[in-house]
């Protein structure tokens, strides 16, 4: 039986070389001209240091080994958010995972593959009402708050009926998309669906994108805190350079 105490140890080792990966490509101290220029450009990240990312294995992170992932846990995908957050990342790498996650579920492994290989972009529309986030019942007539929608090869829709939640494959040229920039620059998306743009891929994922979008906010959060806290270090090194009135 293995010892508790090396299996944490090991977990400990896992997410610091997790944190040593992310600030290899987003240095807390780095260049913040990147980040400032590419939200008001589309896509809004780089599509070269996206490939570079799912090359680490990162948009399957928790994924099973089975399916191409990394299966890692989630104490690893929080420190590589939260990472990310410090080096103000613009690579939608949790919409991403949130993708990832659900095709999963599905049948399409060939698109699952071009996801995880950086190759393809499905953005998750699941939100039917601008200002609540609960899953609802009801058809697919409008989606809203969908992050990646203009750089997104496929769109995967939920949709609530009879009691199971299924997803729906679109492709985005077939549905009518508005776009919203936010105040920082970075845009989201409201999607109107047609009839004739779908196509059912799954039967039942209620559970599953409950606990993928539970995954996606506490990945958030880590993100925000790391954010915070690069925040909290440039205020810090300005107050000690400032110097007002003698």
């Amino acid at each position: 039986m293995a010892d508790p105490n090396d299996l944490a140890a090991e977990r400990l080792e896992f997410i610091r070389m997790t944190r040593d990966s992310a600030a290899a490509i987003a240095p807390r101290d780095g260049d913040l001209r990147r980040v400032r220029a590419l939200p008001y450009a589309s896509p809004g990240f780089d599509p070269a240091v996206w490939r570079q990312i799912a090359k680490l294995g990162w948009i399957g992170l928790r994924l099973p080994e089975e399916v191409g992932g990394a299966g890692m846990s989630m104490a690893e995908s929080v420190a590589l958010y939260e990472e990310l957050g410090a080096g103000l990342v613009p690579e939608p790498l949790i919409a991403g995972s949130l993708a990832a996650t659900l095709l999963a579920e599905t049948s399409e492994t060939a698109l699952l593959d071009t996801v995880l290989a950086g190759q393809a972009l499905v953005a998750v529309a699941w939100q039917a009402s601008p200002n609540a986030i609960d899953l609802v019942a009801g058809p697919a007539a409008s989606r809203h708050g969908v992050p990646m929608a203009g750089a997104a090869s496929h769109l995967l829709v939920s949709v609530r009926e009879s009691g199971r939640t299924r997803l729906l494959l679109l492709d985005p040229s077939k549905v009518d998309t508005v776009p919203v920039q936010r105040q920082d620059g970075t845009t989201v998306a409201t999607l109107r669906i047609s009839g004739n743009a779908r196509r059912m891929i799954t039967e039942d994922v209620g559970g599953v994108l409950e606990d993928a979008l539970d995954q996606a906010a506490l990945g958030t959060a880590a993100y925000l805190l790391g954010v915070a806290e690069h925040a909290f270090g440039i205020t810090l090194d300005y107050l000690k350079q400032r110097k007002q009135f003698g």
